[in-house]
């Protein structure tokens, strides 16, 4: 975060950890999750005024780089009654939203 003050500009740095278990920033018809992040500076002195200030976080889940399993492709192949079975695949198991994944049904 950074502030503008009398022609300076002034950083704040700091670290925030986040627990593992929040869900995803998501926006969409039915509803949405969303973060925002609030600072308060309070100064002293008779003259100085405290500051504030709000911005929006974009929460998104990155995997690790060294899962390489969900990267794998995912086959089920399913048999209901003799001769009929079915075979499905997907390229990978994970996707992001709003990407289009093609499955393979035969």
């Amino acid at each position: 975060m950074s502030l503008l003050c009398d022609g300076v500009d002034v950083r704040y740095n700091f670290e925030l950890p986040l627990d593992s278990l929040l869900p995803e920033s998501i926006d969409c018809d039915m509803g949405s999750i969303r973060y925002e992040l609030e600072a308060n500076i309070e100064r002293a002195g008779a003259f100085k005024s405290n500051l504030s200030g709000k911005t929006d976080i974009l929460l998104v889940r990155n995997p690790a780089e060294s899962n390489t399993e969900i990267y794998e492709p995912i086959s089920i192949t399913r048999t209901w009654y003799f001769p009929l079975t079915a075979f499905s695949s997907s390229p990978q198991k994970l996707t992001r939203i709003g990407k289009i994944n093609y499955i393979t049904t035969f």
